[in-house]
């Protein structure tokens, strides 16, 4: 919930049922939150998330809910957003994570994997990009200059979480 001017607070103090009128002077309220902070959690006690929101936008208050992750996955405007994405992990298979934000129409970005494993990249940076030759590279690796620890076994063959909880 939010009232950051005095019209919003009129009308969630009257949503809340508050009708101390100290409370109506701003600084005077965010010095003794105590007393507003329980009459909110009372009137939330025995609300779903859901009929809080329809009291706001019939109210003209603000008033959301806090999304966790199973939320956001289950949400059509994040699905929209492509706020979650997939792509193969070496080790733990089909993921689904985070995508791009914000979205930026020039450019928008995207995940084409997850976190490399460490020295993924060695062979790209170190050969392609900077020019060293293959016995160059493994030189350094024996002098323990640069390093790797490649993933050890197969991917998973668990469901991932979004599968499992049909996200």
């Amino acid at each position: 919930m939010a009232a950051p001017t005095p019209e919003a607070w009129d009308r969630l103090k009257r949503l809340i049922g508050f009708s101390d009128p100290a409370f109506d002077d701003r600084d005077y309220r965010l010095a003794h939150r105590g007393p507003v902070d329980a009459a909110i959690t009372e009137f939330c006690r025995n609300r779903s998330r859901e009929e809080l929101e329809e009291l706001g936008r019939s109210n003209d208050v603000a008033i959301t809910r806090v999304f966790d992750v199973a939320d956001l996955a289950r949400d059509a405007h994040f699905r929209e957003r492509e706020m979650f994405v997939e792509w193969d992990d070496p080790v733990a298979g089909r993921v689904k994570g985070a995508g791009i934000a914000p979205k930026f129409s020039d450019t928008p970005g995207r995940v084409w994997r997850g976190a490399p494993w460490l020295g993924q990249d060695n062979h790209r940076v170190l050969g392609e990009m900077l020019g060293l030759s293959d016995a160059e590279i493994t030189a350094l690796r024996s002098r323990d200059v640069v390093g790797e620890r490649p993933p050890t076994g197969p991917p998973s063959t668990r469901p991932p979480f979004f599968v499992r909880e049909g996200l």
